[in-house]
């Protein structure tokens, strides 16, 4: 789960300045309750109780190791993994859908370095980065980065792509350092990771949503 200052900590002074609140898009979370969950860890005896049993303690924010690495840790010791790949949950929303191509790119940037950061202290935390499709070029140079910082799996935006599909010829450099990286392309959906609206398309679904409508209608 991602904490407030997960991309302020890890973004260039420019980015920092445009990123957007964090929002808990189709979730309960709030910014009172991620502060709350985040100060539970000066608790030892709250987090004594959520540390005895991790597969049936609380979930989401409330789980324990859910945003400090020492007790994914000992999570991970506890539940017996040999691998974990880990996502940020809400930190996209923070730099998507704005319409500023050097602040979509910037948050990817601090996304990808903070989530490198959080897994450094175990090898068994496999950080996933985030590349964004919306310009071919720095979609490139923002996987480039999140390569050499050795991230194992790149997340691709979900959602429809604005201008061009994934399969465009300008996208072939994308999917070349993967494959000579050795490195999966992976989706998350409902992880709030989707940063392309496509005109076009929204305006194919109000063509349908209208004939829709029209029938039933005539229906009646």
């Amino acid at each position: 789960m991602c904490s407030s200052d997960l991309l302020a900590d890890y973004a260039d002074a420019t980015t920092r300045a445009k990123l957007m609140a964090l929002a808990f898009t189709g979730s309960s979370a709030t910014a009172e309750l991620v502060q709350e969950c985040w100060d539970r860890r000066n608790d030892p005896e709250a987090t004594a109780r959520l540390a005895e049993n991790v597969i049936s303690g609380p979930k989401g924010y409330f789980a324990f190791g859910s945003m400090d690495p020492a007790e994914r840790h000992r999570a991970l010791d506890q539940l017996g993994f040999a691998g974990q790949l880990v996502f940020s949950t809400f930190a996209p929303n923070q730099f998507r859908y704005g319409g500023d191509i050097d602040l979509l790119y910037g948050g990817a940037a601090a996304h990808n370095r903070g989530m490198v950061d959080f897994c450094a202290g175990d090898p068994r935390l496999l950080p996933v980065a985030f590349v964004p499709l919306d310009d071919p070029e720095r979609a490139v140079a923002c996987l480039d980065e999140a390569l050499a910082l050795g991230c194992p799996a790149v997340w691709i935006p979900h959602g429809v792509p604005a201008t061009k599909s994934p399969t465009h010829p300008d996208f072939d450099p994308v999917w070349a350092r993967l494959q000579d990286a050795n490195v999966p392309m992976v989706l998350h959906f409902g992880g709030n990771g989707s940063t392309q609206r496509s005109e076009e398309h929204m305006s194919e679904l109000q063509s349908h949503h209208d004939l829709v409508c029209r029938l039933l209608l005539e229906k009646k």
